[in-house]
C-alpha cells in the first residue's frame, strides 16, 4: 500500500491537499482556542454582577414580584 501516487503531478497534489488540510486543522484550532479566550474575557463583567445577585437569593424577586401583581413566597 503506497501512500501517494506513483505519477509525480498526482503525487504531489495529494501531498500538497494533506499540506493543506494540516494547516487549516492547525488554523481551526487556533481560531477556536483565541475565541474560547475572548468569550472567557466577556464573562468576567458577569461574573462580577454574579456575585452580589447570589449573595442575596431572596431580595430580588419581591420587588419584582409585587410590581408585577403577583405574590412570591420564599419556597417557590
Amino acid at each position: 500500500m503506497k501512500i501517494y501516487a506513483d505519477r509525480f503531478p498526482v503525487a504531489l497534489r495529494q501531498f500538497l491537499t494533506d499540506l493543506l488540510v494540516v494547516v487549516w486543522v492547525y488554523a481551526a484550532i487556533r481560531f477556536a482556542m483565541w475565541l474560547y479566550d475572548l468569550v472567557e474575557k466577556l464573562a468576567v463583567p458577569g461574573r462580577k454582577l454574579e456575585g452580589p445577585a447570589a449573595a442575596s437569593p431572596t431580595t430580588w424577586p419581591r420587588p419584582a414580584a409585587r410590581w408585577a401583581g403577583c405574590r412570591w413566597s420564599a419556597t417557590s
